[in-house]
């Protein structure tokens, strides 16, 4: 395996007297079940999401050979990192994880080039970030369009993502779009596929409102990129969405249910001064939490614990 050959080079590298404080790695795959047991360097793994949960999501068998070595990985761990709780209580869960070696150490984003919340109270521009994909609810969103496009007449909507060709039946998203919108309504959806950082803080800039109804995401930072930006937010009550969003910066709805997507998108186009209110909470709440400078931080905090632990016998 790759990760085997990655771990003999840094012993190779240890043993020539270039020691290392610390070794990080992703749970993703397993690919620290190949580190040493042997080794006095503390092992760090970071908790994203794990490959048994997308393969749920996606109704596929979970590959036991992977699971083996992750759950490898995490047995030879000094300390586990998670970027939210949910997803370090799912991992723990599944794997009998120790939970007193798991830390808690969000993503951060670098703040937006803007002093303050952008805000139009006459546009209703609606817009979606990332892959069309069942993970992240592209299903739903389009199920959803007909009726918030029947009772907002000025609502527009962009869908900004690579098209994996997961819709139902196969084939692309798009396509199933037009099956399901009158083509009376089609004109005031867009599908622009993938676009350069440019346009795609441009997209951030103009939408009045954001929405994301993934089935699972470990953290949200597609919902931060919006948040810095001022713009209320959208999610779902799945894996650690709840950790970001709330009532205070947008609306959480449940997972697979179109009618309430439509409804908050509604509610909000209807209340400018609630847009308002949601957007400028949500960019403090990103300058006061969310920064890359906090992400450093606390990483930095973890990583002095797994050397004490380690000078300390206890990795």
């Amino acid at each position: 395996m790759p990760s085997r050959a990655a771990f003999r080079q840094i012993d190779a590298l240890v043993a020539k007297n270039c020691p290392f404080d610390f070794i990080e790695a992703p749970l993703w795959d397993g690919e620290g079940a190949a580190y040493s047991r042997r080794s006095r360097t503390p092992l760090i793994i970071r908790l994203q999401t794990p490959g048994f949960q997308s393969a749920g999501i996606l109704t596929k068998k979970p590959n036991r050979a992977v699971e083996r070595l992750e759950r490898k990985s995490l047995a030879r761990a000094t300390l586990i990192m998670t970027i939210s709780r949910s997803v370090g209580d799912l991992v723990a869960g599944h794997y009998g994880v120790d939970r007193s070696k798991i830390r808690l150490a969000p993503l951060g984003i670098p703040l937006s080039p803007v002093d303050g919340p952008l805000f139009e109270a006459a546009s209703h521009r609606l817009l979606y970030v990332g892959r069309l994909e069942q993970r992240k609810g592209t299903q739903e969103l389009i199920e959803a369009l007909p009726s918030m496009l029947i009772q907002d007449p000025l609502l527009t909507v962009d869908i900004v993502g690579k098209d994996t060709g997961q819709a139902p039946g196969g084939g692309s998203y798009e396509d199933y779009c037009w099956r399901l919108v009158p083509a009376k309504l089609r004109e005031r959806v867009k599908f622009h596929g993938f676009v350069s950082e440019k346009l795609l803080e441009d997209f951030y800039r103009s939408c009045d409102v954001f929405v994301a109804p993934s089935r699972y995401e470990s953290f949200g930072l597609i919902y931060l990129e919006a948040m810095r930006y001022g713009k209320p937010v959208i999610g779902t009550r799945a894996g650690g969405i709840p950790e970001i969003v709330d009532n205070t910066v947008g609306r959480l709805v449940d997972v697979n249910k179109p009618d309430q997507i439509s409804q908050a998108v509604i509610d909000l186009m209807k209340k400018p001064s609630q847009r308002r209110e949601l957007g400028a909470a949500g960019f403090k709440l990103v300058r006061q939490r969310f920064t890359m400078e906090e992400m450093i931080r606390r990483s930095l905090e973890i990583y002095a614990e797994a050397i004490d632990l380690a000078h300390a016998g206890r990795r």
